[in-house]
């Protein structure tokens, strides 16, 4: 009998072994949620409602943190550890929920349903004054057209906070630069015209610019905080917080103190990149920001 168990057991530890050897993901899954664990983070179920099918369904979601204020982090394969370094920090003052969402084309518009579904369940299953959700990428304009247009959102007063690491979003068939200017916009189209469906840009862009509010968030200053005089002209409060690694992120007074070249110069790199996604991009303009910093401080007053 004794012989038998210790036969079984062996077994089945080769069996997790094998598992383990086979399925690298389990692993990756495991340490994300030990990180999670460590960073406070507990597991609940939701119960969702999808009108679509009748019928109703549980949903896993992470909640962490003690300030009144939720926030929504999503895309969570797209780069685990910046979600970590973004996370300690937001967790310390804010109530926090992670999501995650899909990455690829078939199930994309179905998890942004289940996440406007879910938001406004827990509009009445969690406790706050204030809600905080950041957007990033091509979900922070989903988030925008179906849940703030939602009328609990409206009541509740929702918090806007725009993740969009060094001024790049995404459409579902490509990555693109988010212009500054009516300039840069055209210079972008023309770009877009040669090699993306610029009929599906326009579409994609007429159906979120039903709201005017909503058109300021997405053309305005998206690689710079917006100023005091711009935010007066938004009806909804908004914040802009950077990707961990961006420089903005721990000096948001950063664009006020970098020289009127650096956006040429920053334009210039965005052309020889194609406008590509900004993790092609973000090396040359995290080292554009360290040289025109450090080309300011070595600036002399001249004397008369």
């Amino acid at each position: 009998m004794k012989r038998g168990l210790l036969i079984y057991g062996v077994l089945l530890i080769l069996l997790i072994l094998g598992q383990g050897l086979r399925a690298p993901a389990a692993w990756t899954a495991a340490y994300r949620d030990l990180r999670l664990s460590l960073l406070g983070f507990q597991t609940k179920t939701l119960e969702i409602k999808d009108p679509r099918f009748e019928q109703s369904f549980l949903m896993s979601y992470r909640v962490a943190g003690v300030g009144p204020q939720i926030v929504i982090l999503h895309d969570l394969s797209d780069d685990l550890q910046s979600w970590y370094d973004v996370s300690d920090q937001l967790v310390k003052s804010h109530q926090v929920i992670l999501m995650g969402l899909a990455n690829d084309d078939k199930n994309v518009v179905f998890d942004f349903l289940l996440l406007q579904e879910s938001l406004s369940a827990l509009l009445h299953n969690e406790y706050s004054e204030q809600r905080t959700l950041i957007g990033h990428g091509f979900g922070a304009q989903v988030i925008l057209r179906r849940y703030l247009q939602a009328s609990e959102a409206s009541e509740k007063g929702v918090k806007l906070v725009l993740i969009s690491p060094l001024g790049f979003d995404k459409l579902p068939q490509r990555s693109f630069f988010m212009p500054q200017n009516p300039s840069e916009l055209a210079q972008r189209d023309e770009v877009l015209k040669q090699e993306v469906s610029f009929e599906l840009l326009n579409q994609d862009r007429l159906e979120f610019f039903q709201n005017r509010v909503y058109e300021q968030l997405y053309e305005q200053l998206r690689f710079h905080p917006l100023e005091a005089s711009e935010l007066s002209r938004i009806q909804l409060p908004v914040d802009l917080i950077w990707g961990a690694q961006d420089p903005f992120l721990s000096d948001p007074e950063l664009p006020q103190k970098l020289s009127g070249t650096f956006g040429d110069a920053r334009l210039k790199i965005l052309e020889s990149c194609g406008y590509a996604p900004h993790l092609e991009c973000s090396d040359q303009l995290t080292s554009l920001i360290k040289y025109t910093q450090s080309s300011q401080a070595l600036e002399l007053p001249t004397t008369p």
